[in-house]
């Protein structure tokens, strides 16, 4: 096949040939079918719906359990039945969280600071 302007390869007519979906935007996708739709979904589901939506479906189970470790899916098995889910409002009670314990770190280090300062002043 003939070459584009930087070199790389053109595919059928002419065209850039298509790249893959990258991991981030495969977590994007499926976090994305999750938040839209609001249900409970079992991985044939998921994996069903993550494959309209662009994932290729070899890959949809492995990026649900990163999703699933990163604590943005939520899991439970119901006898020999998993279970996945993830709504909206996790991700904004995470952030408001994590928001909570950095503004509280903030506090003592400000403190711990201020204190120091004191100390080198009375070295001074």
């Amino acid at each position: 096949p003939p070459r584009n302007e930087d070199g790389g390869r053109k595919g059928p007519r002419g065209t850039m040939p298509k790249k893959g979906v990258s991991a981030e935007e495969k977590r994007e996708r499926i976090l994305k079918i999750y938040h839209d739709t609001k249900e409970v979904y079992n991985l044939k589901e998921i994996e069903s719906k993550a494959s309209k939506a662009g994932v290729v479906q070899g890959a949809v189970k492995d990026v649900n359990t990163e999703l699933v470790h990163d604590s943005l899916v939520d899991t439970d098995k119901i006898g020999s039945a998993v279970f996945f889910w993830s709504f909206p409002s996790k991700v904004y009670q995470q952030r408001k969280a994590s928001a909570k314990r950095l503004r509280e770190q903030t506090e003592v280090v400000k403190s711990s600071t201020v204190g120091l300062e004191r100390h080198v002043e009375e070295l001074q």
